[in-house]
């Protein structure tokens, strides 16, 4: 047999790899590895390739051929392995598409499930913890129902009446009202990341001119410092040196909302209303975003407690009582943890990071310490445990009326802390009748020096004194009511007869004052009537109304009837145009009907268990003009007598008024 048709055998090299030989010499994978190929036994066949000389021939080629033909077939070997290689890159990557298209597939139902599951674990409140916010007895809402729990309104006599029981269970379904609290800081959660699109830098730089040159309420009714500090802000915002913390970027936004806030009021601030509310809209998205982040609450900073201060005034001004607590609380924890409250902290910084600490510590001290008697709740900062200088008066005296009224307010939420404590307090109830006396007497004290010295502030100089008047004009209406819930305390007993004569006059007083400083707020347009509605019946407890409410259940006084019936008109009107309003138009609404069916169930009482003749009996029609009359002589029992004495004229002209009543 011609050995040159016998096929020939693989290579050693690729035997023993184990890999697919050509069965050339030398072979494709020997060239490809740059090694020796050893063929297996003496065959040197290969199968007929036009352009291969035979074995038989290769020892006959001259080396310079035998070269060029070995690089002939090395290029070709080349060629086809980056042919090979780039078929399977093409399909390797054919592959990750289809495999990645399938595991998509599979994939979306699951992160669909885990995305609502975060959602609903992250923002969503389980039933179980939507309990009704605990008030103490100083709030509104707890004195509306020992209000309703009066000897009077539970006698059989009231029991008679289906209109008072009516009317009482009315009163209890409000106050009863299930109300869940807040888990987190706005009303509508947004599960997305903090927004890093920032306001172009040209507006802001043109927003500051405006703020400079208007000197910003921002700077005069906030607690940020002065415009400085926004400018060190807004430097490293948009110049980052270093990371940027969650609080920083949430105070920058903050800050810059309550600024075109202010701006977008006035008129004469020269920026373009729709750029401005563009950029506002922007700036409460990232302002919201960072107010939902852990770290605000978690980690005490300077920026993160003046974050959650900033949301806590905003929360203030749109009337949410309860957010309010919860951010003010958290920001108050925030400052005992940074040693906000004590003065040695302050001694080593420079003057104006002092300020700057100082005047925020401030802000969050008065507004905790003035929530505790409106809520019924011990404030997170004591009073007894803070020993950091007062805040300084600015020299200029244009600031000086608002720096004056801002200390002004801080004595004032230490005297409100100081009668939640006393006699508000759990603590508070085992003190005896005569202690509680001397504590009201007192403090009662304290708040009238506040008072007065209040009256000596000087506004007509202040900067925006338009502004100063309409937020402080209705400083009576406050003071009346914390002094009237003040002698409320003297008591632990619910009874009419125990409340005292000058608790009365207070809450008289503090009904009149709003009868007189509302029509003011409603003259000075809309946003200072819902300020006032906010700033006034929301935040002070309105407990006039229910001392007035309790005086006319035990006199049947026609007057304190028709005293309730104006001021309620008067909160309808407001709860038209402020939510926050409605619960207590509604509490105030059931105390009045509850009166008003009791005055005239009494009325009707009175009338039928009297003589017929009483109800001709005016007095008013007597004579004036006799001197001899003897006026103690209607004191005496009118059961024996006879009534000759009387002109019948008298008679027939009480019964034409009667029937002109009627």
């Amino acid at each position: 047999m011609d050995t040159n048709n016998v096929i020939p055998r693989a290579c050693k090299n690729c035997r023993v790899r184990k890999i697919r030989c050509n069965r050339e010499v030398p072979c494709s994978n020997c060239v490809t590895s740059n090694i020796a190929c050893q063929s297996v036994g003496q065959s040197r066949g290969k199968r007929a390739v036009p352009d291969k000389p035979s074995p038989g021939r290769l020892a006959t080629l001259d080396p310079i051929d035998h070269a060029s033909t070995l690089a002939k077939h090395l290029d070709t070997s080349n060629t086809e392995l980056e042919t090979l290689h780039q078929r399977v890159a093409k399909l390797e990557q054919a592959l990750k598409t289809v495999l990645a298209q399938q595991n998509a597939g599979r994939e979306k139902p699951a992160e669909k499930s885990l995305s609502s599951q975060k959602v609903k674990s992250t923002h969503h409140v389980p039933l179980a913890n939507c309990t009704v916010p605990f008030e103490g007895d100083s709030a509104f809402d707890r004195q509306a129902y020992m209000a309703s729990q009066i000897p009077e309104l539970t006698l059989r006599e009231a029991a008679r009446s289906p209109t008072i029981m009516d009317e009482l269970k009315a009163l209890q379904s409000v106050i009863q009202e299930q109300k869940s609290v807040a888990r987190s800081v706005s009303d509508k959660q947004n599960p997305v990341q903090l927004q890093m699109e920032l306001v172009p830098s040209d507006f802001v730089l043109r927003l500051f001119r405006v703020l400079r040159e208007t000197q910003s309420l921002l700077f005069l009714f906030h607690p940020v410092h002065d415009l400085a500090q926004l400018e060190s802000l807004c430097q490293r915002i948009y110049f980052p040196v270093n990371p940027l913390s969650t609080g920083e970027l949430t105070v920058f936004h903050g800050v810059l909302y309550f600024s075109m806030w202010e701006t977008e009021s006035t008129a004469r601030s020269g920026l373009e209303a729709e750029e401005v509310r563009r950029y506002r809209d922007i700036c409460w998205t990232n302002f919201q975003a960072g107010l939902e982040a852990h770290e605000l609450v978690a980690i005490p900073t300077y920026e993160n407690t003046l974050a959650l201060t900033m949301a806590a005034l905003d929360a203030q001004m749109k009337g949410k009582k309860m957010l309010q607590w919860n951010l003010i609380s958290s920001a108050a924890k925030h400052c005992l943890a940074l040693g906000y409250h004590r003065n040695y902290t302050f001694a080593h910084l420079p003057l104006s990071e002092s300020e700057t600490r100082r005047r925020l510590f401030w802000h969050v001290f008065m507004s905790d310490s003035g929530l505790s008697l409106t809520l019924g709740r011990a404030p997170i900062i004591q009073d007894y445990d803070v020993d950091v200088q007062p805040l300084t008066v600015s020299k200029d005296v244009k600031r000086a009326p608002w720096d004056a009224a801002f200390r002004s307010f801080i004595q004032f939420s230490i005297i409100q802390a100081s009668i939640y404590r006393q006699l508000y307090s759990p603590s508070s109830c085992k003190t005896d009748m005569l202690e509680r006396q001397r504590v009201v007497m007192n403090l009662a004290a304290q708040l009238t020096q506040w008072y007065a010295d209040w009256q000596k502030i000087d506004c007509s100089n202040a900067y925006h004194g338009q502004i100063f008047k309409a937020t402080f004009s209705a400083v009576d209406v406050t003071y009346y009511s914390v002094l009237t819930l003040l002698h409320r305390g003297a008591t632990s007993s619910n009874a009419i007869v125990d409340i005292s004569p000058d608790c009365f006059k207070a809450a008289k007083q503090g009904l009149e004052a709003h009868l007189v400083f509302y029509p003011q707020a409603v003259s000075l347009g809309p946003g200072a009537e819902s300020m006032y509605a906010v700033w006034i019946l929301l935040f002070t407890s309105f407990t006039p109304y229910i001392v007035t409410f309790l005086h006319c259940i035990g006199s049947s006084d026609p007057a304190d009837l028709t005293l309730l019936r104006r001021v309620l008109d008067t909160i309808e009107r407001i709860a038209s145009s402020v939510d926050g309003c409605t619960r207590q138009y509604d509490l105030c609404k059931a105390l009045y009907r509850i009166a008003e069916a009791f005055v005239e169930s009494r009325a009707m009482e009175l009338g039928r268990n009297a003589p017929q003749l009483e109800r001709a009996l005016n007095l008013s029609l007597q004579n004036p003009l006799i001197d001899d009359c003897d006026w103690s002589y209607f004191q005496s029992d009118l059961d024996g007598w006879s009534g000759e004495a009387l002109n019948t004229t008298s008679f027939t002209l009480g019964s034409r008024l009667d029937s002109y009543l009627n």
